[in-house]
């Protein structure tokens, strides 16, 4: 790779700066400079993703997250971890388990605090470092849903986490259990 110019630098910066996916428009046209692209952000340990089929932003490669992770490193504790767990569901994996549409599910606070043995007062708290993160957004009286930055992961960490949540709903089912294995192997390979 050449010297990146001001333009593609530019642009290798917006993508992993900006606070919402941007339109896919912003790639270069040309298959050299969107090689270029690529190669800048791999340098920085990040990739493309999309974000449907019209929008675009960056994720850490996968082969640094995992790295990060084993180190322990962006990894939330456990209540963060649990109620992130509890919005994903509601948002993502309910309505999608009932044909609905997914990006605008929200799940309202008053329902996540009900939450049997566990002090509103934690749940409040987890909810606030999430929203913190960008792993939730509140939308005052609608409630909370999934953040901005879960549009930023990699490919297998998406399929991954989507592997994970079906295991808190497959129970002992012999068919859930098959498809479970199916979602984890789809994780685990590197491009797909």
């Amino acid at each position: 790779m050449t010297t990146p110019t001001t333009s593609l630098l530019e642009l290798a910066n917006l993508l992993d700066h900006a606070a919402e996916p941007v339109p896919v428009t912003v790639l270069p046209p040309s298959t050299e400079e969107r090689a270029d692209l690529d190669r800048l952000l791999a340098s920085r340990g990040r990739v493309v993703v999309a974000v449907g089929d019209e929008q675009v932003t960056t994720a850490l490669d996968d082969g640094v997250a995992d790295v990060l992770a084993q180190r322990g490193i962006g990894v939330l504790p456990p209540a963060q971890r649990a109620v992130l767990a509890l919005v994903l569901l509601r948002c993502w994996v309910l309505p999608a388990a009932r044909g609905e549409p997914i990006d605008d599910a929200r799940v309202m606070v008053r329902d996540l605090v009900r939450v049997p043995g566990v002090p509103d007062t934690d749940v409040r708290q987890a909810l606030q470092d999430l929203r913190f993160r960008g792993l939730v957004s509140w939308y005052q009286a609608h409630g909370v849903g999934p953040g901005p930055v879960l549009h930023r992961l990699g490919r297998r960490a998406r399929h991954r986490l989507e592997a994970q949540l079906f295991d808190l709903v497959a129970h002992d089912d012999p068919a859930l259990a098959q498809l479970s294995a199916a979602l984890h192997d789809r994780a685990e390979r590197p491009h797909e």
